[in-house]
């Protein structure tokens, strides 16, 4: 480096500008042109290189795996389970089964799809008291022929009304503000299916004793951790309607409930057969 102290001119500094040959040579040095060009070969053809190495790739729409360690020539059976979240609104759930069986040699066998099963997805929505809607009927079809298609009900039947049809199709939101506005054992359902526990209790300890109210005031204390409460209102419920007997199994909340109590499974079972 040269430092310029005085009595030099601007003719001095020497201006070394580079040229094009100058970059060409930088550049053959700073880069591979050849690894450049192999490396977009390799991208172009990155899929075909992932089916060479990898011939049975992870497939993320498979459910269940499982691995085989049984001897050649036996037979073996899987037994699973996937649970899925029942949402609003779900009524059915279809399911077809499709597999496919990859062996170490990197052959592999599709079984036979499966029929289409078909589910009814239970819930206590089921239990709606559509006689609830009784209180409002202005005209029936034996009292008045304009109601031949369906009784005829007061504004605040019709609004009832539709607040059941949301209930019945599980829109429990949708259906909870018209059911506040008159609250009976149909609220008390609609509170439970939201998960508000605390307040259907207290509404249903409102309520006169019938079988849907004791049936679901079993649910609703089974599911705040009072068992014995809950096989109290159980056996309350089937005794008064025998055939509610014969509905437990669809409630995981109460079924789970009878290898807990000892005799509880032969008593529900002499209320069924009437004894």
């Amino acid at each position: 480096m040269t430092f310029i102290t005085g009595g030099r001119s601007l003719s001095n500094i020497h201006n070394y500008v580079l040229t094009a040959t100058d970059s060409m040579d930088i550049s053959r040095h700073r880069y591979f042109y050849d690894r450049i060009a192999e490396n977009e070969m390799n991208d172009r053809n990155r899929d075909e290189i992932r089916r060479r190495m990898i011939p049975f790739p992870y497939i993320d729409s498979v459910m269940v795996r499982q691995n085989s360690d049984s001897v050649s020539g036996h037979d073996y059976i899987y037994n699973y389970v996937y649970s899925l979240p029942v949402t609003d609104g779900m009524k059915k759930l279809r399911v077809r089964l499709e597999s496919i069986v990859e062996a170490t040699d990197r052959s592999t066998w599709r079984p036979a799809a499966s029929d289409t099963l078909l589910f009814i997805v239970a819930s206590l929505s089921d239990l709606v008291d559509r006689s609830a809607l009784d209180q409002y009927v202005i005209a029936s079809a034996e009292t008045d022929s304009l109601a031949a298609s369906g009784p005829v009900y007061t504004p605040q039947g019709e609004e009832y009304a539709e607040a059941l049809r949301l209930l019945s199709e599980r829109q429990y939101r949708q259906a909870l503000p018209i059911l506040e506005k008159r609250p009976d054992y149909n609220t008390a359902l609609c509170l439970t299916q939201l998960g508000y526990h605390k307040e259907a209790s207290a509404l249903l300890d409102q309520l006169p004793v019938d079988s849907r109210k004791e049936y679901l005031h079993a649910v609703v204390s089974a599911r705040q951790g009072d068992d014995y409460l809950a096989v109290e209102h159980m056996l309350a419920a089937c005794r008064m309607n025998p055939n509610l007997v014969l509905r437990i199994p669809l409630d995981p909340e109460l079924s789970d409930l009878i290898p807990k109590f000892f005799g509880l499974r032969m008593e529900l079972d002499r209320i069924a057969e009437g004894k």
